[in-house]
């Protein structure tokens, strides 16, 4: 019989994945040797307005716009994201691929103690659109209070909520439906022809999810708009079970036809050329191991990601002072914070059984019926079984009790994910995974810089960064954490909907866990240790602030502070983080980094 396992199973993905990783790379190097050719072997330095470092979400944005009026070079680390990142059904497949992946493992936590010794292991993406090529396609911009806390925090008044909304709206072409009681007008709070495609899964079981909300005394509202305490549809960056990016949106269709734009492939940026003035002028890098070197005439801009940013920072010589002469690097600016302030949003995973399932609510598509359902999704409609995201179905926000004692009613800050499990033949159990998580943390990491590792020779920004979460360290965290796992259990266990499904708790208890009496507090303090991790959100270490906080990396328009003409536009750069994928989040202030910086290069 023809089996899922068969046509999409991992290790058919795998080796698809492999050979585009070896293909792609070789006719890379290919037409780079030959490009060579004229330099006899010696590095050529070329001159751009602007050097854009690393072409993830950020990055792909920044390139296409700013190359409208300049001289762009981008370059990012990997290749081309491969066919099978279109798809969002394989995503956990292609986020573990080393051809299109960083791994990044963390030190040992206090805060986690699972099976792995506490070891969190993140991957991010290496390819052309960074991890917005292979993830979720999750679509949460997060609370107006997100912003607006922002704006006090930076004293810049563009980053309200009311005035960010405007590069959101710029970006989307919103698809979806609005939900709620808000009398939320359509044009006012979503853009209707950007590049990236936005719109609300609808999936059989979300009038259910809904029920279970309002039975429980929530609203039923929009994600986006006005978010606030509620039960939302999950909206997702897709179009027909299609991925939209910022790879796929802004830069793809200009790559070899915008004559102002240069994307360098599998080149890897080892240092930020800085001159005696604290002047940015370019950068020093390596193209499938072979040293160029850049120069900007206006500004280089980092935006690598979270853990790698404040790694190349450091190897420029910006960096925490005692950092820099431990390892032996010419201090050029001592910024203490750069690494410092490592946010993430952390979570557990709750598994529940349906034992009375409905086929119609949660949907189950026979063996027999596989090759309709590869029909459906290669149709022009893109449909079916394989269109589907199985990341989340739908969604309800919280404000934690921890969160109003702080005075922030109307803030959410915990966020719960009903997550179908995909179903092949009636004869498997219907699984449903709830994402437990707290988006709105107390603990604080870092990127330790390995100077051990540097001073043996090792340059590459992946190996010299140690990842320390620093995950629910904090007593707060853990009790917003509980109280998580309460709504979880009281949605799924006592409302009317979910009972009628049978939903049961089937999730396997950790044994060190199974000494203490049966869901206790003690109980679940245990599972929290074993069970918890990194939701993959990670934001902070060149944290965004005024030049008085001394653990501030870049001021409000993404300028390093001490250093002329260089910025950084990555997640990095949010001190604190939303209450929400941070996607979405990221498209904006590239969206925004760009208008500053068209304003302030005006003619």
């Amino acid at each position: 019989m023809l089996t899922n396992t068969f046509l999409t199973g991992a290790a058919t993905i795998q080796l698809i994945l492999s050979y585009y990783a070896n293909y792609y790379n070789q006719t890379d190097l290919a037409a780079t040797l030959e490009e060579m050719k004229p330099d006899f072997g010696l590095p050529k330095i070329e001159i751009f307005d602007f050097v854009i470092v690393g072409g993830g979400t950020a990055g792909c944005l920044l390139a296409s716009r700013l190359s409208e009026r300049y001289t762009v070079l981008l370059l990012e680390r990997g290749g081309p994201p491969p066919p099978p990142t279109k798809n969002p059904y394989y995503g956990y497949q292609i986020e573990q691929h080393p051809g299109f992946n960083d791994h990044f493992s963390s030190t040992p936590q206090k805060g986690i103690k699972g099976a792995d010794g506490g070891l969190n292991n993140v991957t991010t993406g290496r390819m052309l659109g960074g991890s917005g090529s292979h993830n979720g396609n999750i679509y949460n911009r997060g609370s107006p209070h997100d912003y607006d806390n922002y704006a006090k925090l930076f004293n810049d008044e563009s980053w309200k909520y009311e005035n960010i909304l405007k590069y959101y709206k710029r970006f989307e072409s919103f698809g979806g439906i609005v939900f709620g009681d808000q009398n939320i007008t359509r044009s006012d709070y979503f853009g209707q022809s950007g590049p990236i495609h936005v719109e609300t899964n609808l999936p059989p079981i979300l009038p259910t999810w809904f029920q279970a909300g309002i039975e429980l005394g929530y609203k039923v509202q929009d994600p986006n708009a006005l978010q606030e305490e509620s039960f939302t549809p999950m909206v997702k960056s897709a179009k027909n079970g299609r991925r939209s990016s910022t790879y796929t949106g802004y830069l793809k269709k200009i790559m070899g036809t915008r004559s102002n734009l240069r994307v360098l492939m599998y080149s890897d940026v080892d240092e930020v050329l800085i001159n005696e003035n604290k002047t940015a002028y370019g950068v020093v890098y390596k193209r499938h191991g072979m040293p160029q070197i850049a120069h900007a005439s206006k500004e280089v801009i980092l935006s690598p990601s979270t853990f790698t940013t404040p790694i190349i920072l450091i190897k420029s010589g910006v960096g925490p002072k005692d950092v820099l002469l431990k390892a032996k690097i010419p201090v050029k600016h001592h910024l203490p914070g750069v690494g410092k302030n490592l946010r993430d949003h952390a979570g557990v995973f709750l598994e529940f059984t349906a034992t009375n399932s409905s086929d119609e609510l949660l949907p189950v598509v026979s063996e027999t019926g596989l090759e309709k359902e590869l029909l459906k999704f290669q149709s022009v409609e893109s449909s079916g079984f394989y269109s589907r995201n199985d990341l989340g179905h739908a969604q309800a926000f919280f404000v934690s009790q921890v969160a109003k004692k702080r005075g922030q009613t109307g803030w959410p800050d915990i966020q719960v994910v009903f997550k179908q499990t995909a179903r092949v033949g009636k004869k498997s159990p219907q699984r449903v995974t709830m994402h437990v998580i707290v988006n709105r943390l107390e603990s604080q990491g870092e990127v330790i810089f390995d100077t051990d590792k540097y001073l043996q020779g090792v340059r590459d920004a992946v190996e010299l960064a140690k990842i320390d979460y620093n995950l629910l360290t904090d007593e707060e965290d853990r009790l917003v954490l509980m109280e998580a796992i309460n709504h979880t259990l009281k949605i799924m266990e006592e409302t009317t909907p979910m009972r009628a499904l049978g939903m049961n708790f089937t999730q396997a208890i950790p044994s060190v866990c199974q000494t203490f009496p049966y869901r206790s507090p003690e109980f679940w303090t245990c599972y929290m240790q074993q069970m918890a991790g990194s939701w993959w959100h990670q934001s902070g270490t060149c944290k965004m602030g005024q030049k008085s906080d001394e653990f501030a990396v870049v001021d409000s328009k993404f300028r390093v502070f001490g250093i002329n003409k260089l910025r950084v536009v990555d997640a990095s750069i949010y001190p604190v983080t939303l209450n929400a994928n941070i996607n979405a989040a990221t498209i904006m202030i590239a969206e925004k980094a760009a208008e500053d910086l068209f304003n302030e290069y005006a003619s």
